[in-house]
């Protein structure tokens, strides 16, 4: 009984840190909260001008929205893709010359 109570105890604690709020900081990711503390969840949440705290792994920063939105950042420029290597010329078809 005492293993199955382990083994219970150990797979809610998963959960537990599965739905952490702040285990996407640790990916890379921020929390946008507003002014009065609540999270802000989409762009059309915040209005420009509106102060908004930035949490972050590694601490928090203060902001301000700017612009009306909308704004789609470009997607990152890389390198052209290699073209395709030419197939070597086949062998003509047919059964050639026999003679």
């Amino acid at each position: 009984r005492l293993q199955r109570d382990t083994d219970r105890l150990t797979n809610l604690e998963k959960l537990r840190q599965s739905l952490n709020p702040e285990r996407p900081l640790e990916l890379g990711f921020a929390l946008v909260r507003k002014g009065d503390g609540t999270l802000a969840r989409s762009a059309g949440d915040l209005a420009s001008g509106e102060r908004v705290n930035l949490k972050f792994k590694s601490g928090d920063r203060d902001a301000v929205i700017d612009g009306e939105g909308g704004f789609v950042p470009p997607p990152p420029t890389s390198a052209p893709a290699p073209k395709p290597r030419a197939k070597p010329a086949a062998p003509p078809a047919g059964q050639g010359d026999l003679f």
